[in-house]
């Protein structure tokens, strides 16, 4: 299972430029110059071993830093709830309550519920795990005519890490895609009148593509109290589909362009590269 979904994550990988050059030249997409920024991210959490082996509470605080660690991007208080079905299999529910600050400084609440299953085999010291995680996320204050009010993704992870003998330290490697099952398909509902190009009255969230790939390295630390210690690296690629309707679904004037209106149909590409610390209490 493991190897074909491999397969099947670097064969997307492949298609996905190809795809997305497509539907920019189908939908005359202004291609936006790429950005690279680094940042950081600093969590402290709880796991609560219910049952030992079998059921777990986790509770976690997480900050992101971004624009090369000066400004506060984005805080997660995440609630969850994970249990041991099989020798193989885990299964986890959960919730997280995000705040994320706009580009115009802005906070604004976000809320996130998630259901993943995670699968896993050893050979000798060596572990590798598929997750699979479904969440939606909601937030009032969104545009609907650039993004649905209530998001939904899809993020599928690879992970492999050896455990080293008679150490505390087991380094690790992972490969995340994540994929947006609804986003505003604009091939649906945008139309031209003579007063500029306007939005349908509804738009039409079908829209499915693979819109990040998350690589992360790191090692995690297990000191004499069971609590865990992790330092990693990690690279956000992203490939973004971006339409800048207004708030009225209107194309926005803007007298520099020769058609008295500005583009709003955006191809970004964009880099991230951060350094991670988290620390796990165990009880």
């Amino acid at each position: 299972m493991s190897s074909r979904y491999i397969v099947a994550a670097l064969s997307a990988l492949l298609v996905l430029p190809a795809a997305l050059r497509a539907q920019t030249k189908a939908l005359e997409y202004t291609t936006v110059d790429p950005t690279f920024e680094t940042g950081g991210r600093l969590s402290v959490g709880l796991d609560w071993a219910i049952v030992p082996k079998k059921l777990s509470l986790k509770l976690e605080e997480e900050v992101r830093l971004t624009d090369n660690f000066s400004t506060l991007k984005r805080s997660y208080t995440t609630l969850g709830l994970e249990g041991k079905v099989l020798p193989w299999m885990k299964v986890g529910v959960g919730a997280s309550f995000i705040m994320n600050q706009s580009p115009k400084g802005e906070w604004t609440p976000r809320f996130r519920p998630f259901a993943e299953v995670t699968l896993s085999t050893k050979a000798d010291r060596w572990k590798l795990s598929l997750r699979e995680r479904l969440h939606s996320t909601y937030d009032s204050s969104v545009n609907v005519y650039q993004e649905p009010m209530l998001a939904w993704a899809l993020k599928s992870r690879v992970k492999v890490s050896y455990d080293i003998r008679h150490s505390p330290l087991t380094p690790y490697a992972s490969a995340e895609l994540r994929t947006t099952l609804n986003a505003v398909n604009p091939a649906y509902f945008v139309y031209t009148t003579s007063d500029g190009r306007w939005a349908g009255t509804s738009p039409v969230y079908n829209d499915v593509y693979i819109n990040r790939l998350r690589l992360s390295a790191g090692v995690t630390c297990k000191t004499k109290h069971r609590n865990e210690l992790d330092i990693f690296l990690v690279s956000d690629l992203n490939w973004d589909l971006d339409i800048d309707f207004n708030s009225s679904g209107k194309q926005k004037k803007d007298s520099s362009y020769s058609s008295g209106y500005a583009p709003y149909l955006f191809l970004e590409d964009s880099c991230f590269l951060g350094i991670g610390i988290s620390y796990t209490f165990k009880l």
